[in-house]
């Protein structure tokens, strides 16, 4: 199965980069002309400037698009069912499989529980740093 030629990677750069450039659209330009008058570089208003108002967005996108990533089950097994072999395996369609179809209820259950501290830890972790970041 797969994406051979990488269109499914171009297409969600694509999307990042167009949120980020209306994310940057949405920041105030009086920064940008005071940063221009004080003679900074475009690389210097970028970095002082652009990405340190960003961060708090860009951070909250990750945190959004991490959980969504953690918990895809619909597509992949309606798709491939984990195959071919398990290349398109994760947590959820392994948890899955154990419960339901070797009827191991009881590793399936430590599994999801595993599974759901791993997105309550990167959420935590994420949060952390959206904190560190907020102007």
């Amino acid at each position: 199965m797969g994406d051979p030629d990488g269109r499914a990677d171009r297409q969600l750069a694509v999307d990042a980069l167009c949120r980020a450039d209306r994310a940057r659209q949405s920041l105030p330009p009086s920064v940008y002309e005071a940063a221009q008058i004080d003679g900074a570089s475009a690389f210097k208003t970028f970095q002082r400037i652009t990405l340190p108002l960003l961060l708090p967005t860009i951070v909250t996108a990750t945190i959004l698009r991490s959980v969504d990533l953690l918990r895809f089950f619909d597509i992949i097994y309606i798709t491939t069912q984990g195959g071919p072999g398990n290349a398109s395996n994760t947590l959820n369609i392994y948890g899955f499989r154990v419960g339901f179809e070797f009827f191991n209820i009881g590793y399936a259950s430590a599994l999801m529980l595993t599974l759901t501290a791993i997105v309550f830890g990167a959420v935590l972790a994420f949060n952390r740093l959206r904190g560190a970041v907020a102007w």
